[in-house]
């Protein structure tokens, strides 16, 4: 029986939904609920919650569709009718997901989100593109973890530094130089002046080490240990590795070994 993925959604995202599916079908082994295509029978919030609660994992797609919605809303008496329609089924299928203990997932198709979703546990502004073998790579790898019936490894956890807002979540998206996310829940810019934060996720790690070694938990870490370690925590580290061979009692460099190889062979 094929794993089941509950897609939350407006159905005039249709290009948006259907790359979500074409990625699932990619990866094979999916079903996606995708409300347009289904038999709701009344009363709706039954069939919405069975759909969730038989769903290893929830994504919210937010595409130019969705957030325009929400701008015309503002201003519009009649879209703001249309659009309270959609984001209170959004806001009901977010609540089922996070009393069931699902992951919830928020996808930005290049768009910014200008309306508030107040529970998450993985945020994604790079969309879903199928001409980037890159993102591609990157939805077949977490899209196989659920087949696989495990949570996708974590990435990195933003904790929202508002105070009115506090809320956590794994960002899955690589920040280039100074940028800044919009935090999905209180709306407000979570700023990086030096780019991705490995310097915040390196003095953690510092400190934890510290700690182990301060109360004699870990008595040494060798370098194999410390790589599968970062490994692990999702950062793709790169170690500086130095061959060197010991001759007549001192280390020299492999290509000095390999230089004087080369030379002796032409005489």
């Amino acid at each position: 029986m094929p794993a089941q993925l509950f897609m939350s959604h407006t159905k005039r995202d249709e290009d948006l939904c259907d790359r979500f599916e074409s990625m699932t079908t990619r990866v094979g082994g999916f079903r996606v609920f995708r409300s347009e295509f289904e038999t709701v029978k009344p009363p709706a919030w039954k069939t919405i919650k069975k759909a969730i609660n038989d769903s290893v994992a929830m994504f919210l797609l937010v595409g130019k569709e969705l957030v325009k919605a929400q701008e015309l809303a503002e201003n519009d008496p009649k879209s703001r009718e249309i659009w309270k329609y959609t984001h209170n089924w959004i806001a009901y299928e977010v609540g089922l997901a996070c009393q069931q203990n699902k992951d919830v997932w928020v996808i930005c198709d290049d768009v910014y989100i200008n309306f508030p979703v107040p529970y998450l546990t993985h945020y994604c502004t790079a969309g879903i593109h199928r001409e980037d073998p890159n993102n591609i790579e990157f939805w077949k790898h977490i899209l196989a973890s659920y087949l696989q019936k495990i949570k996708p490894r974590r990435f990195f956890q933003i904790n929202c530094p508002y105070h009115d807002c506090k809320a956590y979540y794994e960002l899955r998206t690589r920040i280039t130089g100074k940028g800044s996310v919009i935090c999905p829940t209180c709306l407000k810019a979570i700023s990086f002046p030096s780019g991705w934060p490995t310097k915040d996720i390196s003095e953690k790690l510092r400190n934890i080490l510290v700690q182990l070694a301060s109360s004699g938990k870990i008595t040494q870490v060798c370098g194999q240990e410390l790589y599968y370690l970062l490994r692990k925590m999702g950062l793709r580290v790169r170690l500086k590795t130095t061959i060197r061979i010991k001759e007549h009692g001192k280390l020299k460099p492999l290509s000095e070994k390999l230089r004087k190889k080369n030379l002796s062979s032409r005489d």
